[in-house]
């Protein structure tokens, strides 16, 4: 009998709560848009740098990235390869990935269509000037150059993943646009050390 009660107030219970959550789920919430950064130009992707939460770094589809350093976008930006991007359709400067050890070696990673709309993957490090990048990718040559003949379906994103003490760059790039029957190369990673 006391099995049965205690059940009994439980469902009870159950049955308010649902009741309430229900109520409050059914609500409508008041959600306004608030512009915090003005003066960016296509911004693609927001980052911090590891150990590194005073400043947002902010990726620029035509090729340049900016810093917001929590008051105002920094007038220099960090990093300008605009020279270096096609800026067109689905194409650009699409993605950016921060070395897992960028507090000590600086080092950190570009996805972006070249001038030839090609997938690339380069390297850059930062200069004696923490809110400045060298502007020449190390080493010189891209580390990935993919021939992506569509202006569609470009779409992609770098990011970091050490498993193991290893730290693997997962790329993913789109479906290789219009063709449909082209090579697909949906995702891939690459090892850094």
């Amino acid at each position: 009998m006391r099995k049965m009660f205690t059940q009994t107030v439980i469902a009870i219970i159950l049955v308010i709560a649902f009741h309430f959550s229900t109520t409050h789920l059914n609500a409508q919430a008041s959600v306004a848009f608030q512009s915090r950064i003005s003066g960016l130009n296509s911004p693609m992707e927001v980052h911090t740098a590891p150990g590194d939460n005073t400043r947002l770094f902010i990726v620029e589809k035509a090729g340049v990235i900016r810093i917001w350093n929590g008051t105002s976008l920094l007038g220099t930006p960090f990093l300008d390869i605009s020279s270096l991007v096609v800026d067109n359709d689905e194409r650009g400067l699409l993605s950016m990935a921060f070395h897992p050890d960028y507090q000590t070696n600086g080092y950190f990673f570009v996805y972006y269509n070249d001038n030839s709309g090609n997938l690339t993957i380069a390297r850059y490090q930062v200069s004696g000037n923490p809110n400045v990048a060298n502007g020449t990718a190390t080493p010189v040559t891209p580390l990935v150059n993919l021939p992506k003949p569509f202006e569609n379906h470009n779409g992609g994103h770098i990011q970091f993943k050490p498993e193991s003490g290893i730290n693997y760059l997962y790329v993913a790039t789109g479906d290789g646009g219009e063709d449909r029957k082209s090579t697909r190369l949906n995702s891939s990673h690459i090892t850094i050390s």
